[in-house]
């Protein structure tokens, strides 16, 4: 299994035997094959080789083409789940083939949509697409995947936090979940963004944190979520201003069910999207 950049999630799943010996140019043509699904929510390659004792075919020197195959293959109903967040877009940050749709900072400038996921694959990207993440396999952070916004011109595609409440409810995915994972970033230097989680039982639990500049390096120890070496204005690219996303963690100290998010008020800060793991 590999993460949808191609970067290894499981070496190794289950094994089906042949059901028959093959010589040269054969085919097995009815195979019932059993595998096991990566556990987090997203989109994964899933890669059939051939073992050959204790061999891949597709690690030895004579490797040739369609030795392996693969498919692309979404997970649901696992460890997470992204929120559609459609509803709560309330700002353009995004622009495409017209640089002067859009204005992310309040100067103009906005990210590129062509660089920014979904791609033609699917709506969902795993975090640090195409990036270096933190751990490696199933405990690498690009287990988490998100539902990237509509990039189209005319169209909202970010959440401004203004205080709002996103409910849960609304969005059918009322659950016990044990983090809330925020792709996010601030126009302003150390923003501090204070979250409230409402649980379904009426309790509350207040996470506050600093965000760092979406055109500057992260310097509060979050990773680069996502990120573009130029950023675009309404005059063309600007090649000397790299922005970026950044992936934040809220980490939920009672196992309750989650009924709603309360954003900051805090109209610099910029949410591109949410996913809860359970």
């Amino acid at each position: 299994w590999y993460f949808l950049d191609g970067t290894e999630a499981i070496w190794q799943d289950e094994t089906t035997p042949l059901p028959m010996d093959l010589v040269p140019g054969a085919e097995a043509t009815d195979m019932l094959a059993y595998v096991t699904a990566p556990p987090h929510d997203g989109v994964y390659w899933l890669e059939w080789d051939i073992r050959v004792g204790e061999t891949w075919t597709s690690t030895i020197p004579s490797t040739r083409p369609y030795e392996t195959g693969l498919h692309l293959v979404e997970v649901v109903k696992g460890r997470s789940y992204s929120l559609d967040l459609d509803k709560g877009f309330n700002f353009d940050g995004v622009s495409g083939n017209n640089p002067r749709d859009g204005n992310f900072d309040g100067i103009g400038r906005t990210i590129p949509a062509e660089l920014l996921p979904p791609y033609t694959s699917s709506d969902v990207a795993p975090a640090m697409f195409n990036l270096a993440a933190r751990g490696i396999g199933l405990d690498s952070s690009k287990r988490i995947s998100f539902r990237w916004p509509v990039k189209a011109d005319k169209q909202f595609n970010m959440v401004q936090c203004v205080g709002q409440k996103l409910s849960m409810g609304e969005l059918k995915k009322i659950e016990v979940s044990k983090f809330v994972h925020v792709l996010a970033a601030s126009t302003k230097s150390d923003t501090i963004g204070a979250f409230t989680i409402v649980f379904q039982d009426g309790t509350q639990q207040l996470a506050t944190f600093l965000l760092s500049k979406w055109d500057a390096p992260p310097v509060h120890g979050e990773e680069v979520g996502w990120y573009c070496r130029y950023s675009r204005t309404q005059l063309g690219d600007a090649y000397d201003h790299p922005v970026a996303l950044f992936h934040y963690v809220i980490k939920i100290g009672d196992q309750k069910k989650v009924a709603a998010i309360i954003l900051p008020n805090k109209p610099e800060i910029k949410i591109a999207a949410i996913t809860m793991e359970k």
